[in-house]
């Protein structure tokens, strides 16, 4: 324990060495170091002030507990409860061995370095010249503080551990202060941190008259300037070398006293500027401490410092005023001196780099113009061609397109004339609708971009958006050209009049060819896209086949029934694709099964391939092609074998392989073509050929 005091509460505190400061209110203990804020855990003394600060010295300052902090009684352990008191703040020394407040309320503070006074208590500690301060270092034969009486009249006694001084008896009262504020000059400005004699940059027309001698141009002013700076008179050799290094350095005048240029214009590659300054103290010049701030530079003013010059350097262009004060033995603060001068910006950014700028951009702005104007007019002619061919084509189609109808209309087994002619008028006006609104659209955006480009100041991005949307209209077109030529390949398929012969063909070797083919030609598309396809989502299927031997060779046309095959494949592998892709069934396995059989008229024989196809001798074959793909609702089974209806996306189907298929069976040979469905489970068509088996 090193020091115990009670407080006005009742609360005793103890200072330890090492352990910080620990309280007892009556009840229990509390101890606070280092973590609530003290300024060390090494505790050597401490009071209680009349106002009821706590006030402890410690071997790194002074650590304060406010009053106000105490009275609530709800201090916390995890906050800062102790105000620091350092040497930063005016203490002589860091390491506080003894704490007195005398009758008029000062605290005398005692250190290894001196005595500080505190003339306003700890409340007021940081205001300016609140802390006097005694030692050798300002004057006063006091060498430490290490134990403070102050008797009744006011005398203030000090036991130091020096042998030469001892015991020091210190009557402030006595003592003659000046509270006059310091007298401030600025002595010197250097650039670059080299010394300059300002008069031999004043400009001719500016500085004292000249000697009359031919072979000097020095002055009374250069030189006592020179032989003060420089400590000699240069010669004039020396002179020029010096308004040479400093050439674009401007100034109107030189002050009389002391050599600093007034109305100070730099150019920007001397923006490093340095400040000397004193204030004038004849006893304790030592002891004057100064602050200043270059206003522009700084935001606050600087540490209070010893040295008497300022350096600023790498100053942006501007204005800048430099303020500075200085502070007395006393603690007398002198009002700001200022001084004021400015730095010109770099050549790059004068007003006249600026405008420079702006004519180049302006020329290249108009240049890239020009250059864009000649693209676009190159690119609408390409456009105008393109749209030129694409119309040609649409022509054409609509030629082929009345050509098929004739041949539809001729046809005299066409008897659903009305409804494919219905039809037709449909499906083609759709993609004509779209490539006529997308070309006057595009007409439009080409009339826009002229009147934009007759426009003195032209708007880049409005172009780019209007040539994107121009893009994105010949796309369109493109496309929907496409899909009438489609419908149109589809429709002169349907109504081309079938040169095929009629043959003895094997139809279980031509089912099962065509089977293999429909397959493997989707599993090469399927694999083509496949790059980054889940595996599951990869087209599979099994394929189930179940041939009638008995079925042997039937006369056909092998061409048109391959092509009805191949159509019944292709969407029965679409529609185990599509319940594959849809499924949450990991168990689902894509099934295509085809079978053929021979036909018996008489229901005793074969019940369940009974027909009702006539033929003399009865007989008659039947393909089915069942899947257990997504199956079909009632509502589409009606409209299947309509032409140019289809449950495709657009573009993925025209509808006319179905219609095609119906009339190649039913017209072409003769036979029938059923279907069967059940939505969700799969679907099942039939093609039954009243034909006689030739062996």
């Amino acid at each position: 324990i090193s020091c115990t005091l009670e407080d006005k509460r009742g609360d005793f505190w103890f200072g330890t060495v090492g352990g910080g400061v620990s309280k007892f209110d009556g009840q229990r203990f509390t101890t606070y170091t280092t973590a609530q804020g003290l300024s060390s855990n090494n505790v050597i003394c401490g009071i209680e002030d009349k106002t009821g600060n706590l006030l402890f010295g410690t071997e790194k300052g002074l650590s304060v507990i406010l009053y106000n902090r105490l009275s609530t009684g709800k201090e916390k352990l995890n906050e800062p409860l102790f105000k620091p008191v350092t040497t930063t703040d005016g203490l002589p020394g860091s390491t506080i061995f003894d704490i007195v407040e005398d009758n008029e309320g000062k605290l005398l503070v005692g250190s290894g370095l001196g005595m500080a006074v505190l003339k306003d208590g700890i409340c007021s500690f940081d205001k300016p010249g609140a802390i006097e301060f005694y030692s050798s270092a300002t004057g006063y034969p006091i060498n430490g503080g290490n134990n403070i009486v102050a008797d009744s009249k006011g005398i203030i006694w000090i036991g130091t551990l020096s042998d030469k001084t001892g015991l020091v008896r210190f009557d402030e009262k006595a003592l003659h202060k000046t509270r006059n504020t310091p007298v401030l000059v600025l002595q010197g400005v250097k650039l670059d941190n080299e010394t300059i004699c300002w008069n031999d940059l004043l400009p001719v027309s500016n500085s004292t008259e000249r000697s009359t001698k031919p072979d000097s141009l020095a002055t009374p002013a250069n030189v006592t300037e020179e032989v003060t700076t420089f400590g000699k008179v240069l010669s004039e050799t020396e002179r020029d070398s010096l308004r040479r290094t400093f050439s674009g350095v401007q100034l109107d005048s030189v002050a009389l006293w002391y050599p600093i240029p007034v109305n100070l214009v730099l150019p920007h590659r001397h923006n490093s500027v340095s400040f000397a300054f004193n204030a004038i103290e004849t006893s304790r010049n030592f002891m004057v401490k100064y602050q200043y701030k270059l206003d522009g530079y700084d935001e606050n003013w600087s540490s209070i410092k010893e040295e008497a010059s300022a350096t600023f350097g790498n100053l942006y262009e501007g204005t800048y005023t430099l303020n500075v004060k200085a502070r007395s033995p006393e603690g007398v603060w002198s009002q700001p001196l200022s001084y004021t001068f400015t730095v010109l910006p770099p050549f790059w950014r004068t007003w006249w780099a600026y405008l420079l700028y702006a004519l180049v951009f302006l020329g290249s702005l108009r240049a890239y113009i020009v250059f864009r104007s000649r693209a676009l007019r190159r690119e609408n002619r390409i456009l105008e061609d393109k749209v030129s061919v694409r119309t040609n084509q649409l022509q054409q189609s609509l030629t082929d397109l009345k050509s098929t109808q004739t041949q539809l209309v001729q046809k005299e087994k066409m008897a659903s004339l009305g409804e494919l002619t219905a039809g037709i008028a449909h499906e083609i006006q759709n993609p004509l609708n779209f490539v006529n609104n997308f070309s006057e659209l595009s007409a439009e955006l080409v009339g826009e971009l002229e009147e934009e480009h007759q426009k003195p100041q032209r708007d880049d991005e409005l172009e780019v958006e209007l040539l994107t949307d121009l893009k994105d209209n010949l796309t369109k077109i493109l496309h929907h050209g496409n899909r009438a030529s489609n419908i149109v390949k589809g429709m002169l398929e349907h109504a081309r009049s079938s040169t095929g012969e009629v043959l003895p063909t094997n139809l279980n070797k031509l089912t099962e060819e065509y089977l293999r083919l429909a397959y493997q030609g989707l599993r090469a598309k399927d694999k083509a896209g496949a790059t980054g396809t889940p595996e599951r989502n990869r087209f599979n299927c099994a394929l189930e086949t179940n041939f009638d031997a008995s079925v042997g060779r039937v006369s056909v046309i092998p061409q048109e029934i391959g092509r009805v095959l191949l159509n019944l494949f292709n969407n029965a592998f679409y529609a185990v694709h599509q319940r594959q892709l849809t499924t949450a069934d990991d168990g689902y396995q894509p099934t295509v099964t085809v079978s053929t059989h021979f036909l018996h008229s008489d229901p005793a024989n074969s019940p369940e391939r009974a027909t009702s196809i006539a033929r003399p001798n009865g007989l008659g074959v039947e393909i089915r092609v069942r899947d257990n793909g997504t199956g079909m609702s009632e509502a589409v089974k009606a409209k299947i074998f309509q032409p140019f209806f289809t449950t495709k996306p657009t573009g993925q189907g025209t509808g006319l392989g179905l219609s095609l298929s119906y009339d190649i069976v039913t017209k072409g040979h003769g036979g029938n073509l059923t279907v069967s469905s059940e939505e969700g489970q799969g679907t099942e068509f039939v093609i039954q050929l009243p034909t006689v088996p030739t062996g």
